[in-house]
């Protein structure tokens, strides 16, 4: 073997046995600087992480904190809603009146009656002397409706279409001409059982005149669905039932005394 050989020989040997004996080493070093890039990503990560989950508590606290002034402006329109129909309430009160002369009149014979006889006519013009529509505060309930529950809006309904009833009948009464068959009595009828339907005994027994006997009842029913809402209960699947019809039956009273005025 010749020198060079010998050489290049020896030096492999050399490097061979420096690779065995520094492998630890060379093993170690790969080690900490695959674990270092590694940590370095983890890191990066987390610190990603941590800045979306501060972004999503952010958005997380802008949305519920714009849901709690949502809620507290909601249930501040609801508060000014009970109180402006209770004020609605109170103006109409003034037609109660009206209701309390019906309780006591018999209105298909006084009807009959008007008709030739002067002395009656002016008993009732006399009567509807004391019930000014005109002098009544303006009624704007219907812009509260969006904020009622549909029970008080009914009850509502209920009670103010029962006044103008009463307040239609001595109106008609004041015309002197048969007019009883002008007000369709099963309207009432149906907005008695519907909102009352424990006095529909009295009312078979009494007829629609009984209605004008419910006037107080109906207030007070009103008035504890209000405070319902003011306490946020809600309506069950009845009451959410009664209260259609309820409001069916309302509307059909008033759509037949705005026909019975344009006839009268």
């Amino acid at each position: 073997m010749d020198h060079s050989s010998l050489m290049t020989s020896v030096l492999i040997v050399v490097i061979a046995a420096g690779a065995y004996l520094l492998r630890d080493a060379i093993r170690t070093w790969l080690t900490k600087g695959i674990s270092h890039r590694f940590d370095q990503q983890i890191e990066t990560l987390r610190a990603d992480l941590r800045a979306k989950e501060e972004k999503i508590a952010t958005l997380r606290q802008n949305a519920l904190s714009g849901a709690s002034k949502r809620r507290e402006s909601l249930d501040k329109r609801r508060q000014e809603a009970v109180d402006n129909l209770w004020a609605d309430v109170t103006s109409l009160g003034r037609l109660k009146l009206a209701s309390k002369y019906m309780e006591t009149i018999n209105f298909e014979e006084s009807a009959k009656l008007v008709g030739g006889n002067a002395n009656a006519r002016r008993f009732f013009e006399t009567i509807g002397k004391t019930i000014n529509l005109e002098k009544m505060p303006r009624i704007e309930a219907a812009k509260e409706r969006p904020f009622l529950s549909e029970k008080a809006w009914a009850l509502y309904s209920a009670y103010s279409a029962i006044l103008y009833y009463a307040v239609m009948q001595i109106k008609t009464l004041e015309i002197g001409e048969d007019a009883s068959k002008l007000l369709n009595h099963k309207n009432i009828d149906d907005l008695l059982r519907a909102a009352l339907p424990h006095q529909a005994v009295n009312l078979e027994k009494f007829g629609t005149s009984f209605c004008h006997f419910c006037v107080d009842e109906l207030e007070q029913a009103l008035l504890k669905a209000l405070k319902d809402d003011l306490e946020g209960n809600k309506a069950s699947e009845e009451d959410m039932q009664n209260s259609a019809q309820i409001l069916r039956a309302s509307e059909n009273i008033m759509a037949t005394l705005d026909n019975t005025a344009n006839q009268s």
